[in-house]
């Protein structure tokens, strides 16, 4: 229902883009993808998607997104993890038999995040 609540703001906000979709690129990176996705869903519901992602195209706006899984995965691996492998062992200590799914983790793969 939040999401809804979201889309609904940003449509009413920004429903005028419709007709120049090229103001996109002036909204802030951190609101521009949710702002697009409203944006689409609207042009769909008024039967003008086809038009509306033209358009988008003729103005050169694309999806910026960095907040991607595998920009999260390389994160996570770039990160120094001296501590990882003793947060790990405390966290399987908290959790119950039917919670520990990273049990699945062989163990060598474990370690290799101990310095």
């Amino acid at each position: 229902m939040q999401y809804a609540k979201l889309q609904y703001g940003y449509v009413k906000k920004y429903a005028g883009l419709m007709g120049n979709p090229s103001e996109i690129n002036n909204i802030p990176l951190s609101i521009r993808s949710n702002v697009m996705k409203s944006l689409i869903n609207l042009s769909k519901y008024l039967g003008r998607y086809e038009t509306f992602r033209s358009q988008l195209k003729n103005y050169g706006i694309k999806w910026i997104s960095s907040d991607n899984s595998f920009n999260s995965f390389l994160a996570i691996i770039n990160n120094n993890h001296s501590t990882l492998g003793k947060w790990y062992s405390e966290a399987l200590n908290a959790l119950s038999a039917n919670e520990k799914l990273w049990n699945l983790i062989p163990k060598p793969l474990i370690f290799l995040f101990h310095n």
